[in-house]
Formats: C-alpha cells, sequence, structure tokens
C-alpha cells in the first residue's frame, strides 16, 4: 500500500488476523502494519547572486557610476502607476538593473586547502576526462 500517490513518502504492508480471542466472538480484527519512511526534500532553489557591496564602499569612481545610473534610471521613470505594487515593481526593477550594470558580482573565496596547484590538476583532470569523453563519442 502506498500513501500520498505518487510522491509517496511512506511505503506500508498491512496484514489483517482474525481476532486473537476466538472464545469472545467479536468483529474485531488485529492489524499489523510495518511502515517505511523516507524523508521528503524540497527542491533547492537557485541561488541568488550575490553582489561585491565592499567594492562599492571602498572605490569611488564604482560609487560615482552607480549614482550616476540609479540617477539616469530614474529620471526614465517619469510616469508611475497609481498602483502601489506596480511603483514598487518599476522602482525595484529599475534599481535592479542599475546594479547588475555597475556593481561586480562577488566572487567566492576559496578555501585555503585549495591551492593553485591543486587548481590546476583539476582542471587538468577535468580536460582529460572531457576529452575522453568526445573521444568515446566520436567512436
Amino acid at each position: 500500500m502506498h500513501t500520498q500517490g505518487d510522491r509517496s513518502c511512506a511505503d506500508m504492508s498491512l496484514r489483517v488476523y482474525r481476532g486473537a480471542e476466538t472464545a469472545a466472538n467479536t468483529d474485531h480484527r488485529l492489524v499489523i502494519a510495518a511502515i517505511s519512511l523516507r524523508p521528503f526534500r524540497a527542491p533547492k532553489l537557485p541561488k541568488s547572486v550575490r553582489l561585491d557591496v565592499a567594492a562599492l564602499k571602498s572605490d569611488s569612481s564604482l560609487t560615482d557610476r552607480y549614482n550616476i545610473a540609479v540617477s539616469n534610471a530614474f529620471g526614465d521613470l517619469d510616469e508611475l502607476p497609481d498602483d502601489v505594487e506596480d511603483v514598487w515593481q518599476s522602482i525595484h526593477r529599475t534599481i535592479l538593473s542599475s546594479v547588475e550594470a555597475t556593481i561586480p558580482k562577488q566572487i567566492s573565496g576559496r578555501r585555503p586547502w585549495l591551492t593553485s596547484d591543486t587548481l590546476e590538476v583539476l582542471e587538468k583532470k577535468r580536460s582529460v576526462w572531457f576529452n575522453h569523453w568526445l573521444d568515446w563519442l566520436d567512436s
């Protein structure tokens, strides 16, 4: 017996026996169930892009470019809609577009045990595997 259709998180097997006391003459039945549970995993959401805000604080030319981009983008917004949600969406889109155009993405820091030599070895291994895979497809 499966529960919750195709997306089941539990499987169950049931067995029904007649009453334990035959002399009692009841209509009760013994039910034995074996249940195996599997945890349900929610789908992972895509990671949001992290921006290098520290560069915006430290680099004055980047700050100036960002300020100019935002002021130009808001200069294009002459007429705002009457609905508050639409106003928020237009302001939100305007700020995000100017941010994506000016502020660089944050580069993730490498772990201290991953040296440049280790990364070179991993890149060589990846290229050899990829070339081997391409040769296998060609044959």
